[in-house]
């Protein structure tokens, strides 16, 4: 389940397992294309179409592309279910700084995460006052966390640029066409090389 992240909200971050061991979070580059974010795991792709809207953005394709960045998906404890949230920038350096050298089990021991928000311009949310402090050990360990936590990669795939090309405007699949063919074209002379 996926948490809207809301002032005075308190987070209990849990390690991510990713299959072989466990993770802080989850990085993903996006594309925000007419009104909806797309991901982009690798970013291979999200870098070519950055490329090119940079060189034409007076283009009506590089138009229909409003922006192009990294989300980081972190796994949470909130009012006692386990979830997600999605964040950007600001608070992945709070939390990560927070957890710097540290192993999956110290993330789930005593500290949370209070969501401080304040908006720029009454128009976008800053949390770069939220911060960590001190609370109760949860009871849950790591086999728990293995067995409960959200599917990320399978969400991230389903929402991804490639999985959702049938959605896209046609000119920017064009787009994508070719940039896929120079991705793969790249991979073949890596590998006869």
């Amino acid at each position: 389940m996926k948490f809207k992240i809301e002032n005075n909200q308190e987070f209990r971050i849990l390690p991510i397992w990713n299959g072989q061991s466990f993770d802080l979070n989850i990085s993903t580059r996006y594309v925000y294309i007419d009104s909806k974010i797309y991901y982009d795991l690798d970013g291979k792709l999200s870098n070519k179409i950055w490329l090119y809207k940079r060189e034409f953005d007076n283009s009506k394709i590089a138009s229909k592309v409003k922006s192009i960045g990294t989300r980081y998906f972190y796994s949470v404890i909130l009012n006692g279910e386990i979830g997600y949230i999605e964040v950007g920038k600001s608070l992945n350096d709070i939390i990560t700084n927070e957890f710097v050298n540290k192993s999956p089990q110290d993330v789930i021991t005593g500290r949370k995460l209070s969501i401080s928000e304040k908006y720029v311009n009454n128009i976008y949310p800053d949390y770069k006052n939220s911060f960590f402090s001190d609370c109760d050990k949860l009871d849950i360990d790591l086999e728990d966390i293995k067995r409960n936590q959200f599917n990320f990669f399978e969400y991230i795939n389903k929402m991804s640029i490639l999985s959702n090309r049938h959605l896209i405007d046609s000119d920017i699949n064009t787009m994508l066409s070719h940039f896929i063919g120079e991705i793969r074209d790249e991979k073949i002379d890596k590998i006869l090389n």
